[in-house]
């Protein structure tokens, strides 16, 4: 995880995991994801250098701000993350 973590934003430092979950996706007739991902959450301050070629966009925001953009605009966000952002709220306490 922390390879492909440096590999897509350039980012170094050491994470937990916290969870792990299964969600299953149909986009269309022709497109699914059936995943198991596992959610790592870290600390880091320094500067980013996202791969375009791995990552669309970055930004960074605050949790009760990220909290509410989720109930407000969740088509936004891909489809894993509005699993994957509640179970870090849930475990590190940030609502």
């Amino acid at each position: 995880m922390q390879r492909r973590l440096h590999e897509e934003l350039g980012i170094q430092c050491q994470c937990e995991e916290i969870d792990s979950f299964v969600y299953h996706h149909q986009f269309n007739d022709m497109l699914y994801e059936y995943e198991y991902d596992h959610i790592f959450i870290g600390s880091y301050h320094g500067d980013i250098s996202p791969d375009h070629q791995e990552i669309m966009e970055t930004k960074w925001i605050d949790f009760h701000e990220l909290a509410q953009s989720l109930k407000d605009q969740p088509d936004i966000y891909a489809v894993w993350f509005l699993t994957a952002a509640p179970k870090v709220f849930e475990k590190k306490k940030f609502n």
